[in-house]
């Protein structure tokens, strides 16, 4: 299980880069303040891995259908485990890396490798 450490920085960046600056990302005050206790990783940088995994296969994806059971937090050493492996598709899960191995995000993908399209 590949790791990636998760950042405050990475968060901030995140997200300026997404137009999303809720005060549960950004504004370390209010984040403690709020059920989490402190600032949290928006839920499509934690899919991030998930997408990431994807050009490693055949096809063309069809549909992503994603769970988001909790919340990545800086420090948080994140890792991608491949739960099924089918001819159409995936079963992965982003899950924090030693201790706990909490699940952050439950996925599956889904493609159709004849209806695969590339660019020319």
């Amino acid at each position: 299980m590949a790791e990636l450490i998760l950042t405050r920085d990475q968060i901030l960046q995140f997200a300026k880069l997404s137009y999303d600056c809720n005060p549960l990302h950004v504004d370390e005050e209010f984040a403690r303040a709020s059920p989490f206790g402190g600032i949290v990783a928006h839920g499509f940088l934690l899919l991030g891995k998930v997408v990431g995994e994807l050009h490693k296969h055949e096809g063309y994806p069809k549909r992503l259908q994603c769970t988001f059971l909790a919340a990545g937090r800086p420090g948080d050493a994140l890792g991608l485990e491949i739960i099924e492996e089918k001819r159409d598709g995936l079963t992965l899960a982003v899950r924090q890396a030693g201790g706990q191995k909490q699940t952050l995000v439950s996925a599956s993908v889904q493609w159709s490798p004849q209806d695969h399209v590339g660019l020319q």
